[in-house]
């Protein structure tokens, strides 16, 4: 299916800029017209198979959540079923109380305003296996209330947590992981970033490149270290 789609794009494509070509060289109304439906046509047929691709991907994000969902709450039923046939009720109080709190933080998580990065914490991961990453947050944070309605402000804690990602050294032999922790000020949001692990020594020439990148926008960017 998706490699049908690749060719009805391509196809399209094709059609789309013989379409303009004859449309400007073409001496005739009639063929002038023709090439214009041609046009019309092969942009339509564009914006629908990335309506697909948009969909399929979103769909795949969904189920790949699912199967996230699916596994750890395996693990817990497995942990709580080994403390109950070792007769260790403290223990199955304390671990009770660690998924209470972790059903908290998802709870506020899910109340961002910004679906992005939900599915970006859950799709990451997943597919990042040198890197743990883990969002701490003690209250609701409304990102959609940013400028742009949270969207750059998104797109930046997503790019940041790529960019550690990306510096993490290759067969270290050591643990990674990142932990963001928000809090709400007011018009603010505060993002606390603390890493465990070594990096990459471009990681600092990289960092002052996307706040630089940032500074262009409507968002407001300080950097405390």
């Amino acid at each position: 299916m998706r490699k049908q789609g690749i060719i009805v794009r391509l196809a399209a494509f094709v059609c789309l800029v013989s379409g303009l070509l004859v449309t400007v060289v073409a001496e005739s109304i009639g063929m002038r017209l023709s090439a214009i439906c041609l046009v019309a046509i092969a942009v339509y047929v564009l914006i629908r198979e990335q309506a697909k691709q948009d969909k399929r991907r979103h769909e795949d994000d969904f189920l790949q959540i699912l199967s996230i969902y699916r596994h750890e709450w395996m693990n817990h039923i497995q942990v709580l079923m080994g403390y109950i046939g070792l007769g260790k009720p403290d223990r199955i109080e304390e671990y009770v109380g660690k998924i209470k709190a972790k059903v908290h933080q998802e709870s506020y998580l899910s109340k961002m305003g910004v679906p992005a990065v939900i599915v970006y914490y859950y799709t990451f991961q997943a597919n990042h296996r040198s890197l743990a990453l883990e969002f701490e947050i003690e209250q609701e944070v409304q990102l959609d209330r940013l400028p742009d309605s949270g969207v750059q402000a998104s797109r930046l804690i997503c790019q940041l947590i790529e960019l550690f990602a990306s510096l993490v050294p290759l067969d270290s032999g050591q643990h990674h992981s990142l932990s963001l922790e928000f809090d709400q000020e007011e018009d603010c949001i505060l993002l606390d970033f603390v890493y465990e692990g070594s990096l990459s020594a471009d990681f600092d020439k990289e960092l002052n490149k996307l706040f630089h990148h940032y500074a262009k926008t409507r968002l407001q960017v300080e950097r405390e270290q």
